[in-house]
């Protein structure tokens, strides 16, 4: 009875053994295909570091790209990159110009008349009277669009073209005041006007012909004033030609 008890010990030891072998077998195995899957898909520099390559390729010191960009867009943008890198102001001020009337008067990626293309490109402390003069007017009816023709049947840029770039000297901006402590009893902070470097961007566009909209009365071009404002190029104004 004794022999018998402990033959059946020695197999349930011999099986523990046996299990025990399996699991190590089986999680070098696994730690092995890990190795082998993460040198593939990381090797040297690694995917990490191409999938940031991609990203920042849409981006750089001064700019990135704006939300559901078309092709055209994306195809400026690294023009701009080009030319951020080269630092030549007039090669910015174009692609600046470019990128801005590629998002702007783009609507085929717009949620709605809030989703304001290129504000970026706009000079920094204009822009929010810059938005709502858009909301007001260029994009006031843009939602009225969307319902009658869907968004993927709005107006779209197909091209832009730069008729001619000149420099301007300055251009005469006006900075609001700061009436971050202004009480109800003071009178609100003066606005300043500053003149800054800037180029005259002439540029002209085109809309796809894929579209419900009627973009005949729609605007085609304009002349862009691009300001270098703290080292970065803006467009403090536009005026339409």
């Amino acid at each position: 009875m004794k022999k018998l008890t402990d033959y059946k010990k020695r197999r349930i030891n011999n099986r523990l053994i046996t299990c025990l072998i399996i699991l190590m077998v089986m999680t070098i195995i696994i730690f092995v295909v890990n190795i082998v899957r993460i040198s593939v898909t990381d090797t040297g520099a690694g995917s990490t570091l191409a999938k940031a390559a991609q990203t920042n390729e849409y981006t750089n010191d001064q700019y990135s790209i704006g939300n559901n960009p078309t092709d055209i867009n994306k195809t400026y943008f690294k023009e701009l990159n080009s030319a951020v890198d080269s630092q030549d102001k007039t090669s910015i001020s174009e692609a600046v110009v470019k990128c801005f009337v590629t998002e702007y008067y783009t609507w085929t990626n717009k949620d709605g008349n809030y989703d304001i293309g290129g504000m970026q490109y706009i000079f920094k402390q204009k822009q929010d009277d810059f938005a709502q003069y858009t909301l007001w007017n260029f994009y006031e009816d843009m939602d009225l669009y969307i319902t009658k023709y869907g968004v993927q049947n709005l107006m779209q840029v197909k091209e832009v073209s730069i008729d001619k770039s000149v420099d301007a000297g300055t251009y005469t901006v006006e900075i609001p005041g700061d009436n971050s402590e202004v009480t109800s009893s003071d009178t609100a902070a003066q606005a300043t006007k500053k003149d800054l470097p800037c180029m005259d961007v002439t540029a002209s566009w085109t809309y796809e012909d894929n579209t419900e909209m009627d973009t005949s009365g729609f605007q085609k071009k304009a002349v862009f004033h691009v300001v270098n404002n703290d080292g970065r190029w803006e467009i403090a104004g536009i005026t339409a030609e």
